[in-house]
């Protein structure tokens, strides 16, 4: 007997979002699907944001996955939850900081988050996300007890261009330019991601690369004569290149029409001369955290 795959994976979804509702489920199952994961893809956004603020993407507005729902014309998301490894404020990222998170979107093109600033697509199709934004770069974290002046927030120019291949594996990148002055360089993110559903819920996992010209890499990790004499550490002038690479994976589970669950995990490499600062205690970086999101949305 031969068994159709998206058959099967339609039936999966349907029993987790029909548990305990069979009777509003009679209906055709379809209905049931959307009433019970529009908000997935939302706390996926969510979870990518807060997990990986650095070099992660805004999964549900610039990656065209297959949809797992039906877009609403308008909808608005607010959460948050406890996340390791980041701080929005700059401050120490080898502590778990409680981080908002509250997010807009208007029929898939118009879009505004703590992630990605604000973003439009210019082209929005099935398999292709190709569009522009306006990115927060949020400060950097204390280095040397405190006692460098470290890149403080910044607000980057960003074209991006994700495209949707074989086995829902979404494949892209975008280039980001900084506008304020922080560094006044320009840098490169690629990745590679997969989202499936699962028995649980919603899962996604990416891999990624990001590189920065010589003006990115100096402003976060090199150190001036300057620098050398306030903190006691070697001046240093690194040069572009690769600077991190890493994985992460994230899980999101629906509570009803309204709410979602979501966790994730990352961990990224810091490379090439960037790991060589000594600013630079640990090459290794972990990220991990949870977060609860309410959706409001109108059609």
């Amino acid at each position: 007997m031969r068994f159709n795959s998206s058959v099967l994976l339609e039936r999966k979804v349907v029993v987790l979002a029909c548990r305990r509702r069979s009777a509003a489920c009679e209906a055709p199952e379809a209905r049931c699907v959307r009433e019970s994961f529009p908000i997935l893809l939302r706390v996926a956004l969510a979870a990518a944001g807060v997990a990986l603020f650095s070099p992660t993407l805004a999964l549900a507005q610039t990656q065209p996955y297959k949809s797992v729902q039906e877009q609403k014309r308008w909808s608005v998301e607010v959460g948050g939850g406890p996340v390791y490894g980041f701080s929005a404020n700059g401050g120490s990222t080898s502590e778990t900081n409680l981080t908002p998170w509250i997010s807009f979107n208007y029929g898939n093109r118009f879009y505004a988050n703590g992630l990605d600033g604000v973003g439009y697509n210019f082209i929005n199709v099935d398999d292709l996300r190709i569009g522009g934004q306006l990115r927060p770069r949020y400060a950097s974290g204390d280095a040397a007890g405190g006692t460098l002046e470290r890149p403080g927030f910044g607000i980057d120019a960003t074209v991006y261009a994700f495209k949707r291949i074989a086995g829902n594996v979404v494949v892209g990148g975008r280039v980001t330019h900084d506008l304020s002055g922080v560094s006044d360089g320009t840098q490169l993110f690629g990745s590679v991601g997969h989202q499936k559903v699962t028995r649980v819920g919603l899962l996604q996992t990416i891999g990624y690369v990001r590189v920065g010209d010589r003006k990115v890499v100096r402003a976060y990790y090199g150190l001036t004569p300057e620098d050398s004499i306030a903190s006691g550490l070697p001046a240093y002038s690194p040069g572009g290149g690769v600077q991190s690479a890493g994985v992460a994976a994230l899980l999101m589970v629906p509570f009803g029409d309204r709410y979602g669950a979501g966790g994730f995990i990352n961990y990224e490499r810091i490379l090439g001369d960037a790991a060589d600062s000594p600013l630079v205690a640990h090459a290794s970086v972990w990220r991990a955290g949870l977060i609860v999101v309410r959706r409001f949305g109108r059609d």
